[in-house]
């Protein structure tokens, strides 16, 4: 039986609290900060997009405008993430310090490799690319905390600038910097196709 996805940014707090939920089952019972801040939620729900599948919030990814100036020690992997805040958020997306910071992939235990990852990514880079404010050079970044995320990290062009050994939570910092409309544009339709090429979740 095919089942339909249902997508969405999570700007309800209930949906934030079923992301609550989500983490807890998908992490063991210790999420990461990125799934569970809610000052961080609260300044920046657009960075949120959930995929739900009868009626039940399965996945998450999130992606925050970090200030590059603020969090140039994370970035290269002299703090951890479990310190970041909201006050570490830009206070204008536009502004050529903004580094969009991939915070995470969440997907139910039992949902993982059966393809909402590729449609989750899909969905929000479409959003994301209509709704933010995005203008070339786009600076992207994110860390290796698993082999889903580093599977995801190669599918997203992302090169290595800190290797995990040197950093001080051990895990290791990519990043990517987009510099045409062309680029993003091909980034957007890559993730799409990649999405359709999964067609539809199938109850296993």
């Amino acid at each position: 039986m095919d089942l339909p996805l249902e997508f969405d940014y999570l700007t309800r707090r209930s949906a934030f609290r079923e992301l609550l939920t989500l983490a807890a089952a998908a992490y063991a019972g210790a999420p990461r900060i990125t799934a569970t801040d809610e000052e961080i939620w609260r300044a920046f729900p657009r960075g949120y997009v959930g995929g739900w599948v009868q009626g039940r919030l399965r996945g998450c990814i999130q992606l925050w405008p970090l200030d590059g100036r603020r969090t140039a020690d994370f970035l290269i992997g002299a703090r951890g993430e479990e310190t970041l805040g909201a006050d570490d958020l830009s206070a204008v997306c536009t502004s050529h310090h903004t580094i969009w910071y991939f915070a995470g992939l969440t997907v139910e235990p039992e949902w993982q490799g059966r393809g909402l990852g590729a449609h989750l990514f899909a969905e929000a880079m479409v959003r994301w690319h209509r709704d933010l404010p995005w203008s070339p050079p786009i600076r992207f970044a994110t860390l290796g905390y698993s082999d889903e995320a580093r599977g995801f990290i190669a599918g997203f062009g992302m090169e290595e600038v800190r290797p995990g050994d040197e950093a001080v939570d051990g895990f290791a910092r990519y990043a990517r910097v987009v510099d045409s409309e062309e680029e993003l544009f091909g980034i957007v339709g890559s993730a799409r196709a990649a999405a359709d090429r999964k067609g539809r979740l199938v109850v296993a």
